[in-house]
């Protein structure tokens, strides 16, 4: 009802308004499986065969209604009537995976392996534009008029068809090293390095494009690289050194045709040819120290994660019309690092006490272009910082807990027009689990969500929540019967805010904030009687 003149300061602000319907139905298949043999020869070697392969096949068709509105002009300037057909869609993978590990000296082992593996996908999409129905509801209820009618008006530009076929070749060795030190520690060393020879074939039809093409590149793919450094894994001191991803990945072969998508007319998009394979490497330290006469664990990390030539869907914004165009680039610069330290103590007098703190850096970068076709580097840095402690008391059979977190962040940019913020977010609560009398369980949680420091009003909001549920044992605890009520205090809201990495507020709609529920579980075992 905006064009009514209710809010004049809304319709002033407007850029666009779409309103859009959608009804989608279809089904799907998934199926697959896999097979291993393993033979084991004396002098610790084994040959081992793995074979797998799945298939799904996806099969729907979409109906869609829009009309768009710009600026104060309460009569649509575009209206569509479409019918998406998405079938047949279909995708396989099969594969075979022949390894052989053998001692190589004391404590020493390899793995030599080698896997092939072929995936094949189709996909299909055929867009028909139809002339708007006398009745949009009966169109959107799934009756369409006849095939003759409608299969001259198909949209050649965004309908398609994509076959592609990859054949990865993978080669990988495996290390495994254990030794006790002079010191009495324990050293251990475990990585994998797997190189895979991707061969890439794509067949592309759309519009006017029809093209076959083909790529072939090398993957590198790092897993789980350990170092570890300690007394024992039950002991004391450890330290660690570890590469949980070294991994290069390959570019989606449709975004490198050279296609335009206006199927969203507020955001048109384009492929780009000249797409490169993106780096990620995450890797960190961590050192831990256990007590056990004091029931005590201390301890610390230390993460990087780095992306290079990451993949980017860039866009140029029309601020007079709201439009994005917008392909896909590589850009540099995506990085974050994260220190943490913790502490856990565990006293006789049924006291726990559990403490968390981290610290972080994350550099995010964007390309986004505004009233002009040239792209500018976005950067936002997050600094941020955040505590939770956590302090439980367990008597008799009851339990009680307090727990408090708090985070800071403070959000700046390379950009003129970004406003900088300094964000709190304090989470504290009680909880409680209570025995009572006749066989009832008391367990309930109030909590309080404070935010503060956003430039916008709606993300700085206090928060009440409280929950419980009542259970009844019966039949010696066989049956339960339970009554929970969730946001008793109802003081949730279906709309929530938060900050993506580029420090935009995004919205997100769930639903049911407040209700209640009783359920009831029945726990069995039979155990037949055992033959003489």
């Amino acid at each position: 009802n905006i064009y009514e003149g209710g809010n004049m300061a809304a319709l002033a602000s407007l850029i666009n308004r779409r309103i859009n319907m959608s009804r989608k139905k279809g089904h799907s298949l998934s199926t697959g499986g896999s097979f291993n043999q393993s033979i084991l020869f004396q002098g610790y070697r084994i040959l081992s065969l793995d074979l797998f392969g799945n298939y799904n096949n996806r099969h729907d068709e979409c109906f869609n209604h829009y009309d768009i509105n710009f600026g104060k002009n309460p009569t649509p300037a575009e209206s569509a009537t479409r019918y998406f057909k998405n079938h047949p869609d279909l995708d396989y993978n099969l594969g075979s995976r022949l390894s052989y590990s053998f001692s190589v000296g004391r404590g020493q082992s390899l793995t030599l392996s080698y896997q092939y593996k072929r995936n094949y996908r189709k996909g299909t999409s055929d867009l028909v534009l139809l002339e708007t129905p006398e009745s949009v509801e009966d169109f959107m209820s799934g009756i369409l008029p006849s095939v003759i009618n409608y299969e001259s008006t198909l949209d050649r530009s965004n309908s398609y068809l994509s076959r592609q076929t990859d054949d990865d070749h993978m080669v990988m060795l495996g290390y495994r090293y254990s030794k006790k030190m002079k010191n009495g520690k324990d050293l251990y060393i475990q990585a994998d390095f797997p190189l895979t020879l991707a061969n890439r074939k794509l067949e592309y039809q759309r519009g006017t494009v029809d093209t076959i093409f083909t790529r072939r590149t090398i993957l590198l793919d790092l897993r789980q690289a350990i170092l570890n450094i300690g007394d024992s894994f039950e002991g004391p001191y450890v330290y660690s050194f570890y590469i949980r991803r070294l991994q290069s990945q390959a570019p989606d072969m449709v975004k490198m045709i050279d296609f335009m998508d206006t199927t969203d007319p507020l955001y048109i998009v384009k492929g780009n040819k000249n797409l490169k394979n993106a780096l990620q490497a995450d890797f960190g330290l961590n050192y831990r120290y256990i007590n056990k006469e004091r029931r005590m664990v201390a301890g610390g990390a230390l993460d990087f994660f780095i992306l290079s030539n990451a993949l980017s869907q860039g866009y140029t914004y029309d601020t007079e019309t709201g439009i994005r165009e917008g392909s896909f680039y590589n850009i540099n610069g995506n990085w974050n690092m994260k220190g943490s330290l913790f502490y856990n103590q565990q006293f006789n007098n049924g006291f726990t006490l559990d403490n968390q703190f981290t610290a972080g850096h994350a550099t995010s970068v964007d390309l986004i272009g505004e009233n002009s076709p040239q792209l500018f580097r976005s950067k936002v840095y997050n600094l941020n910082f955040a505590d939770r402690l956590n302090l439980e008391y367990r008597f008799a059979k009851h339990r009680l807990s307090l727990d408090v977190s708090a985070q800071y962040d403070r959000y700046s940019s390379n950009r003129t027009d970004f406003t900088e913020q300094n964000t709190w977010t304090i989470k504290s609560g009680i909880n409680a689990v209570l025995e009572l009398p006749a066989n009832f369980q008391l367990a309930t949680d109030m909590t309080v969500y404070t935010r503060r420091g956003y430039t916008d009003e709606l993300l700085n909001t206090d928060n009440y929540v409280w929950n419980a549920r009542l259970t009844y044992r019966a039949l010696k605890g066989k049956l339960l019967l339970s009554l929970d009520g969730y946001d008793i205090l109802h003081d949730l809201s279906n709309v929530s805010y938060t900050m993506n990495a580029q420090a935009r507020t995004e919205t997100y709609r769930t639903v049911l904030p407040r209700y209640a529920m009783f359920r009831m579980q029945w726990l069995f075992n039979h155990s037949p009687k055992s033959k003489k």
